[in-house]
């Protein structure tokens, strides 16, 4: 059926002419390549690219407008180097393929009859808003006339996103990130004059040299729950109230013509603000949203209406942003990237049903510009044979700069767990298990042996400009840490894990008898563009796990725990042949490390009993790396009366600058500011206690001043004395504090 009308649309259309054109310029940029072979690598892959057109043309029409005008071509659809990689040709396949990953549990759309799914009718179903009218461009692709914008014109503006010119040269910290030039989302953020705090349900804007708040913003608005009404209210716009700002909230966009179903609505949203990007004269707001689509009468979920969005707002006058666009798509979100213009949204989307047949809306993910929703195109879904859950990864672009575009979506099957990403492109990984069962006879009894091991996909996405193209796929044993296990280097991507082996044998003679056995090991990969394993060091440190990861250029470095701790240190200069240089075993561990200065890597964990492996306290380690055939703790201390941090586990929370002398973290129920220096060691600062216990401490400095944040109170000193210089309570005026959950129609 939506086979059969792909094939129609196909016979009016022609391949975009300068497709080619721009995937060698993508592939030939001299920014994303490091080498001629590289390049050549590329041009390869652009050739694939075109011969699999015809395969990603047809979705065309369904490819939501870009930002770019006409005269670009879009690319999105289209599949470089596919490997295991395979595009949907319909929405037909995708639902037979859910249907397939579903035929073995209860479905939340029927009951399971024989395998089949039993559907509810059509009719029950709130439906989309119609399809936008298509027309065709000058280039043969098609363009969504009611999403599509004229591009941003403020090249001024666009030279200060690039360059950072809005700190106005000041020195001032920034996020904690992995990778230079891509940031990260995180409650807080500077440009040098202002801070943006992100609080509650609010995001505050505080002059950090007058230390006052300049301007309050809602995105998600104060919240209601004291009405039944169908219908979504969304945030659209923005004004002063009272000298607040606030959003203007009014009815979901639904065209004129449709009416939603007497039977059926939006049942209330939960909604919450995640995280925040700043850049230039833009102001993004990352959040979450829950809620579904009910049966008023039965009380019956029927869809799934929760995603994660952004929120972009003009804050060239700091106290009254101006709400440009609202951007939503489905599922939960999973991570984020700002590179250049364009913020990189990343989330995981559960089916939780087989869906209906005719209206892939209930199976396939869909985007919201502005309150208009559409189903993502199938050309933009890829299906991984070795991925078998009903979920998927969806990843966009969107345009920093108006705000109400996106340039670019993609989905996969499966829920990728962990995102990677550098300038020349996004790496999702996904987790996976493997497991075989054999009968076989040992001492002459009869068992029944099933063993397995887990193993992690990694999906790599080439990204420029907005613009999505995905690439190939590979595969490595073992589970991630988090996103510092995975690193790319002169188009090297470099992996640690943590592999997970075990066996269960059932002797089934008589009454059965079981028995378990398994255990961990550790290795490093790595892998070329094609997501091919070159080299490997595998079976290190077993039953240990790996508790940090860091690359430096050509070396890598890695902790793996169990009562002592090893700091691993590789050669990678030859990605074909990893070489292990030095195994450093010192009481404990560092669950996070930091380049410092030249020669020393920063290490923040716990300290351990060598024996018993019980943790003794906040531990801070200094490693000299000069030589890493020999790498040494040159300096430690321990906190024995701490016991937790959220930089453990948040590397945004920890700050690291040793120009300043500063490394400085949250804990327990205060934030510490320590000193480093080859005479001194490690050395306290200051230390800042509150009142109170909790995550979302952030510390920052701008020019000679350092500032505390709480989700309740900024607190500002001296840098190089840090005698109290201010403070302002910033809570938000509900006294809401953390993470605020809003109801909302």
């Amino acid at each position: 059926m939506f086979k059969e009308k792909y094939r129609r649309d196909n016979q009016l259309l022609k391949a975009p002419e300068k497709i080619p054109e721009v995937i060698s310029q993508m592939a030939n940029n001299p920014e994303k390549s490091t080498d001629r072979k590289s390049s050549l690598l590329r041009i390869t892959a652009a050739a694939a690219a075109v011969c699999v057109l015809l395969a990603g043309i047809a979705a065309l029409p369904f490819v939501l407008g870009s930002s770019r005008g006409v005269d670009t071509p879009l690319i999105e659809t289209l599949v470089i180097s596919p490997g295991d990689l395979h595009t949907a040709e319909g929405y037909d396949e995708i639902y037979d393929h859910i249907t397939e990953l579903n035929s073995y549990y209860y479905a939340g759309f029927g009951v399971l009859t024989d395998g089949a799914i039993m559907e509810p009718s059509a009719e029950n179903m709130a439906p989309m808003s119609p399809t936008p009218t298509m027309k065709p461009a000058t280039n043969g692709a098609v363009v969504n006339e009611e999403f599509r914008t004229d591009e941003f014109a403020g090249d001024a503006l666009a030279d200060d996103l690039k360059t950072g010119a809005s700190g106005s040269g000041k020195d001032y910290s920034a996020t904690n990130t992995q990778k230079e030039n891509v940031d990260e989302a995180d409650i807080i953020k500077t440009d040098g004059r202002y801070i943006y705090r992100l609080t509650g349900h609010e995001v505050v804007i505080i002059d950090a040299e007058a230390m006052t708040v300049v301007s309050r913003t809602k995105p998600l608005g104060n919240g209601s729950d004291d009405t039944d009404e169908p219908g979504l209210v969304t945030a659209t716009t923005s004004a002063a109230v009272n000298g607040v700002n606030q959003p203007v909230m009014t009815e979901p966009a639904v065209a004129p013509d449709v009416a939603i179903e007497p039977g059926v609505y939006f049942s209330k949203i939960n909604g919450y603000l995640n995280d925040i990007y700043v850049s230039g004269d833009r102001l993004a707001v990352l959040y979450t949203r829950y809620g579904m689509f009910d049966d008023v009468s039965t009380e019956e979920y029927i869809g799934d209406r929760s995603g994660c969005g952004v929120m972009v707002y003009d804050i060239s006058d700091r106290t009254a942003p101006v709400l440009l666009g609202d951007y939503v798509q489905s599922g939960n979100l999973t991570d984020s990237r700002l590179m250049g213009n364009y913020i990189y949204l990343v989330s995981g989307y559960y089916v939780y049903g087989g869906g209906i047949t005719e209206q892939p809306e209930t199976f396939v993910p869909c985007v919201e510009v502005n309150g208009e929703r559409r189903v993502i195109a199938p050309g933009d879904v890829s299906i991984l044979p070795e991925i078998r859950e009903s979920s998927y990864t969806v990843m966009t672009s969107i345009n920093i700069l108006d705000g109400t575009s996106h340039d670019s979506t993609k989905a996969a099957f499966g829920a990728a767990a962990t995102v990677y990403a550098d300038t020349e492109g996004i790496i999702l990984a996904f987790g996976g298990s493997k497991s075989e069962t054999v009968d076989t006879q040992e001492n002459g009894e009869n068992v029944n042996i099933s063993s397995g091991s887990n193993y992690t996909t990694l999906v790599s996405y080439l990204v420029q400009d907005g613009i999505i193209a995905q690439t190939t796929s590979g595969e490595v044993p073992g589970s991630l840490l988090n996103q510092f296990s995975i690193d790319r280097h002169n188009g090297i991507v470099r992996v640690v894990t943590t592999i997970d082996n075990w066996e269960q044998k059932i002797y089934t003679d008589g009454v059965d008898r079981y028995e378990y056995d398994g255990g961990t090991t550790n290795g490093l990969y790595t892998l070329d563009r094609d997501m091919n394993i070159l080299g490997k060091l595998d079976g290190l440190a077993e039953d240990e796990r790996v508790y940090s990861v860091r690359f430096s250029g050509d070396i890598g470095y890695f902790v793996t725990f169990r009562q002592v701790d090893p700091l691993f240190a590789v050669d990678l200069s030859d990605p074909a042949s990893p070489t292990m240089l030095s195994a450093l075993k010192i009481p404990g561990f560092s669950q996070y490390m930091h380049p410092y200065a030249d020669g020393l890597m920063f290490g923040l964990g716990m300290d351990a009993d060598p024996e018993s492996g019980a943790t003794r306290g906040l531990k801070l380690s200094m490693f000299d790396i000069s030589d890493p055939a020999d790498v040494t703790e040159c300096a430690k201390h321990i906190f024995e009366d701490i016991w937790w941090s959220e930089g453990l586990n948040n590397h945004h929370a920890v700050l690291v600058s040793a120009a300043r002398d500063i490394i400085a973290f949250p804990v327990d129920n205060g934030y510490m500011i320590c000193g480093y220096s080859a005479d001194r060691g490690f050395h306290v600062r200051h230390e800042l206690e509150f009142d109170r216990w909790g995550g979302g401490t952030r510390g920052l400095f701008i020019g000679d001043s350092f500032y505390i944040c709480t989700d309740a109170m900024l607190y500002r000193f001296d840098i190089n004395t840090f005698e109290a210089t201010g403070e302002l309570e910033i809570a938000p005026a509900d006294g809401e504090y953390g993470r605020s959950y809003i109801l909302f129609d």
